[in-house]
């Protein structure tokens, strides 16, 4: 599975925008500054346990007729650990889970709706997931070399989210198994296909329980 290195994130007034989020998110599994780890005289050895921050999203969404629909379908939602890159659990969301519906935002052809039972999983995980294909935006294209993408990058298009109704996010990449080949060139109207969606960027679980 393709694991995302940051955080996905957009600005408050445009969609697809995860470069100012990336250093943050980064930073998170970096930080070794010991001026702010605290010190414990009584240190038993054993390390304490850090709640996971961030899952990645991968999905096969179809589109017939020249528009969005419910099925075949398929979501995986993985839970990674704290140094981003480790699946931690993993929950594939049942066929009859999700709807085709309307673009939370008109720059986006296409999107879907997902609820979420997080009951079998390690995480809180959103209770409803949305997924969408629009415009491959600057932030995806630029990071498209290191998951070796990048010569297909005209075929591609962009994979958006939300989660629990916050965004959309554009968190990685989009296509048929011939745009992932680079055989066309990714222009709206969607044609009819498979549309699999690929992590970039990872998403931010809601706030876990103590």
């Amino acid at each position: 599975m393709l694991i995302a290195l940051v955080l996905a994130c957009s600005d408050e007034n445009a969609i697809g925008s995860a470069k100012d989020a990336s250093d943050s998110a980064s930073g998170a599994t970096e930080d070794t500054d010991e001026s702010t780890t605290p010190t414990d005289s009584t240190d038993t050895g054993t390390a304490p346990t850090v709640p996971p921050r961030w899952f990645a999203v991968e999905a096969t969404l179809s589109i017939a007729g020249g528009v969005p629909v419910a099925s075949p379908a398929s979501v995986t939602l993985t839970v990674v650990g704290e140094d981003a890159t480790t699946p931690i659990c993993e929950l594939e969301l049942p066929t009859d889970a999700g709807v085709a519906g309307t673009p939370p935002d008109p720059s986006l052809w296409a999107w879907w709706s997902f609820t979420v039972d997080d009951s079998d999983t390690c995480a809180v995980l959103p209770g409803s997931i949305g997924l969408g294909v629009g415009p491959m935006v600057a932030d995806l294209r630029a990071v498209l070399g290191a998951s070796g993408l990048d010569v297909a990058a005209d075929s591609l298009y962009g994979a958006y989210a939300s989660a629990d109704g916050e965004g959309p996010w554009a968190f990685g990449v989009a296509g048929t198994s011939a745009d992932y080949a680079g055989d066309d060139v990714a222009a709206a109207p969607l044609p009819d296909g498979a549309y699999q969606l690929r992590p970039l960027y990872l998403l931010p679980l809601p706030e876990q329980p103590e």
